[in-house]
């Protein structure tokens, strides 16, 4: 929850490296979750201004789960429509820009990172043997 969507974009390809050992392939999954997670930002405001939209209209409160059943449809399907939207402006724009390489990372493994493996195994180990 306390780390930018930015940074995260920017370490999945370091993050799931590793994964091309086992002939994963990485850069879809590196692209498909990057469009996935810039697009949280636009929902999130999306899903913002339609509550806010009912909360103008003057709609009585949710009474009944029904009602509130109803309420998250309505909204899950506003929110479609809006991203769908949003998607094809995207995909368009993409297609416009042209096919662009993809760079690949290679893993860089630190004492830290040793230590963290050495210590999770050592847990691992302690919760076999004492369990």
């Amino acid at each position: 929850w306390t780390t930018r969507l930015d940074e995260i974009v920017g370490a999945l390809p370091t993050l799931l490296a590793p994964l091309r050992v086992l002939r994963c392939p990485v850069d879809e999954w590196v692209t498909t979750s990057t469009l996935a997670l810039r697009t949280l930002p636009a929902i999130r405001e999306e899903l913002r201004l339609l509550f806010a939209a009912r909360a103008l209209r003057g709609r009585p409160g949710v009474a009944s789960p029904r009602r509130l059943w109803i309420a998250v449809v309505d909204a899950v399907g506003a929110v479609v429509s809006v991203s769908l939207r949003r998607v094809r402006d995207l995909g368009d724009a993409l297609a416009v820009r042209g096919q662009r390489p993809v760079r690949r990372t290679r893993p860089q493994v630190g004492f830290g990172d040793l230590v963290a493996v050495v210590v999770v195994a050592a847990a691992c180990a302690a919760m076999i043997v004492w369990g």
